[in-house]
């Protein structure tokens, strides 16, 4: 079995998948956002279209929840493990919910300290949370709206308190949003110099950095 890729930058492919002896691709992997999904944040018919009549199976790899990948699990019909969080969980689609094959959070106490600095510290960036069936923040702003708007989910609102209660709640992200250029580099550069362990989304996958969609500066831990 080798390993093929294939990367399209001029267009919205970039597909890795693996190949057996002859040549046959057997298994797809893809990124979501800046490759599958259109600029409307969905996979478009023709595409969904293609991908079904292929019938090989296919894993969709991102540092959304599974909640944001449902949409283009469903139009797709797949059935294969699924890799959400970057990598923070492993599942497949099951009848009511998701199987969980592997999962991998982020350390209580960090995700206390990360968000009682930035929410003292940089009061107006927009500041939410991830469990694996919930979005969480604590107020509606200009940056929840925004991702609310581009991955379609509507966010529990619930001070971070009352929800992180205890070490056996899990946490797979925390997201940071701000409109302000320089206060993300002030951001960033806080949380750059503390060892805070790291898995987020941005329209690329990687360490921590900001990304600019639309005007907004995301930071995914």
């Amino acid at each position: 079995m080798t390993t093929l890729t294939i990367v399209v930058y001029a267009g919205i492919t970039q597909y890795s998948g693996m190949v057996d002896s002859v040549g046959i691709i057997k298994h797809v992997f893809s990124d979501m956002d800046g490759t599958l999904l259109n600029s409307d944040g969905v996979v478009s018919n023709s595409n969904a279209a293609l991908i079904k009549q292929s019938g090989v199976p296919m894993t969709l790899v991102s540092a959304r929840a599974p909640m944001e990948m449902a949409a283009a699990i469903a139009k797709l019909g797949l059935h294969a493990p699924q890799i959400g969080f970057n990598g923070g969980l492993i599942y497949k689609p099951g009848r009511h919910g998701w199987d969980v094959i592997s999962q991998r959070t982020i350390d209580f106490t960090a995700v206390t300290t990360l968000l009682r600095a930035v929410s003292l510290d940089f009061p107006d960036v927009s500041l939410s949370f991830y469990d694996l069936d919930r979005w969480y923040a604590d107020r509606v702003t200009k940056g929840l709206r925004y991702e609310a708007n581009l991955t379609g989910q509507t966010p529990t609102i619930a001070d971070w308190r009352t929800v992180l209660t205890s070490p056996t709640v899990p946490v797979f992200k925390v997201m940071m949003i701000t409109f302000d250029q320089d206060e993300m580099k002030r951001l960033q550069a806080s949380c750059g110099a503390s060892n805070y362990p790291t898995s987020h989304r941005a329209v690329g996958d990687g360490l921590p950095r900001s990304d600019a969609r639309g005007g907004a500066k995301v930071t995914r831990y």
